[in-house]
């Protein structure tokens, strides 16, 4: 632990003796300055500050009671012990009004110094002890509350709360709002994978966030949990440019500290606690339709509930799907926009199981993707599945190299010795055979299958096109560009137009 020392006297002698003859590191010190008068002493704590002041009393141009006082204003902590001769015992009663640690009487015995100083800096180290101690205590409560936030939050915006409960739970030691006062529930929708303990930890570093930067006090926010572990803010202050500034801000900080963006949601304004969940339900519900829609990376006012405007029953009965039907039933949800967005990501979800081709998404992760990612996943397996339901008329040996071709092709390393290998045939035999069974080589269908990828992720997908080289296994761009031109007479940014 530092702790510095400023030594002012006027007396040459006495400040080298002082200097030069007492070993201040064995006590404790850390470093010494030193000064010749008030006014030189005044210059040097505007960038050392002290935690002892050790003065004469009677100096030049600025006297050590002087000194002492502005010292003491600009640093409350630092400790004072002044050097006195005997006539300067007067000077010594204004000395009781700054709290002056003690007197060393002049002239100076170094061991007497050396003693007093001590014992001031064991004052200091048990001061500086109970301040870490007290801020320990006080960020612990903090802490505390902010973790019991995330509950009372929760208990806030559900539908039929206990409020007889919730009074005794948290009123007024966590909770202090009244109403008829204004308040709004605000949804924060991070555009990523996060679990329960995740959610936590974002609630609470933003919490140190709103604080840190005073964007909001602390009674005027509390910050909780919703779907999907996302972060809830309930706010007294609903004011909208102010409410926008902080959002902003808000949206910012998990950008750049959590590396997702996110979709921001404000409820309606309500003028009582007990409405804070209307609030609540109209803003989560917006911004699920939105997210799922239109893929908004923005600040929404939401002053309405959603027009209500459920999916048909029937529309996910059929069971043998195509790809055409599949893509049919993509382009009547886009049109249609239905409001039951968590039954239609339930029945998207066991479409995409039952053509899933390798480890499925989980639900958690399947959740957080929008309408056009949903039409891509899908549509991609019920192409894979298409195209192995064409295998049956080839021999055992090519239907099992093409089901590796179509399982593997995104691999830039993958080769027909590779293929041949997989299939347990020698390479000559594999080659002959594959010409034989679909009129094509090994290599001209490993192509074709690459490049009605490449169409499939032009048609549904916003990727660049480096980025589809990458997944067909095609690493250069320029050469998948080259390829495609040549194959189908046009570049791959005029077929993606003709698509859309």
């Amino acid at each position: 632990m530092d702790i510095q020392l400023l030594i002012v006297d006027d007396e040459k002698l006495t400040k080298e003796g002082l200097l030069n003859y007492i070993d201040w590191t064995s006590l404790g010190i850390t470093q010494v300055r030193s000064a010749s008068n008030g006014v030189e002493a005044m210059k040097l704590v505007n960038d050392f500050v002290p935690d002892i002041l050790l003065t004469d009393v009677k100096m030049p141009h600025m006297n050590g009671i002087e000194l002492a006082r502005q010292i003491k204003s600009r640093y409350p902590s630092c400790k004072l012990i002044f050097l006195s001769g005997y006539a300067d015992k007067e000077y010594l009663k204004s000395a009781i009004d700054l709290k002056a640690e003690t007197y060393i009487e002049k002239p100076v015995i170094l061991n007497s110094v050396t003693q007093t100083v001590s014992q001031v800096i064991q004052t200091i180290l048990a001061e500086k002890q109970a301040s870490r101690q007290s801020a320990l205590r006080d960020a612990s409560l903090s802490e505390t509350k902010k973790i019991v936030h995330i509950d009372l939050v929760q208990d806030l915006v559900s539908p039929n709360p206990d409020w007889q409960e919730f009074k005794k739970r948290y009123v007024p030691t966590y909770f202090v709002w009244q109403d008829n006062a204004s308040y709004a529930a605000v949804c924060i929708g991070v555009h990523g994978l996060m679990d329960v303990m995740a959610g936590k930890e974002l609630c609470l570093s933003l919490n140190r966030f709103l604080s840190d930067q005073r964007l909001l006090s602390d009674s005027e926010f509390y910050l909780g949990l919703w779907e999907n572990n996302r972060p809830i803010l309930v706010t007294s202050v609903t004011y909208s440019a102010v409410l926008h500034a902080v959002l902003t801000q808000v949206r910012d900080y998990i950008k750049r500290e959590q590396g997702f963006d996110s979709t921001i949601a404000i409820g309606p304004t309500v003028h009582r606690i007990s409405e804070i969940s209307q609030s609540y339900s109209i803003a989560a519900k917006n911004l699920e339709y939105q997210y799922m829609y239109f893929n908004y990376r923005s600040i929404l006012d939401c002053h309405f509930a959603l027009e209500e405007k459920p999916s048909p029953a029937d529309l996910f009965a059929r069971r043998n799907y195509s790809l055409e039907s599949t893509e049919q039933l993509f382009r009547i949800l886009r049109a249609e926009q239905y409001t039951d967005i968590s039954n239609i990501r339930r029945k998207l979800y066991e479409l995409y199981a039952a053509t899933c081709q390798g480890i499925p998404l989980s639900w958690e992760e399947f959740r957080l993707y929008t309408l056009q990612d949903y039409a891509q996943i899908i549509c991609y397996g019920m192409s894979s599945l298409e195209d192995l339901n064409h295998l049956e008329q080839y021999h055992q040996q090519i239907q099992k190299a093409i089901r590796f071709m179509l399982l593997n092709y995104m691999n830039p390393e993958l080769n027909i010795r590779g293929i041949a290998q997989e299939a347990g045939l020698s390479q000559n035999y594999f080659c002959s055979l594959f010409k034989q069974n679909t009129g094509a080589t090994a290599n001209d269908y490993l192509m074709n299958i690459r490049m009605d990828k490449v169409c499939f992720y032009l048609k549904h997908s916003d990727l660049k096109l480096y980025e589809i080289a990458r997944k067909v296994g095609i690493p250069d761009a320029n050469y998948l560009n080259t390829l495609f031109k040549k194959r189908y007479g046009q570049t791959p940014t005029q077929y993606r137009r003709g698509q859309n």
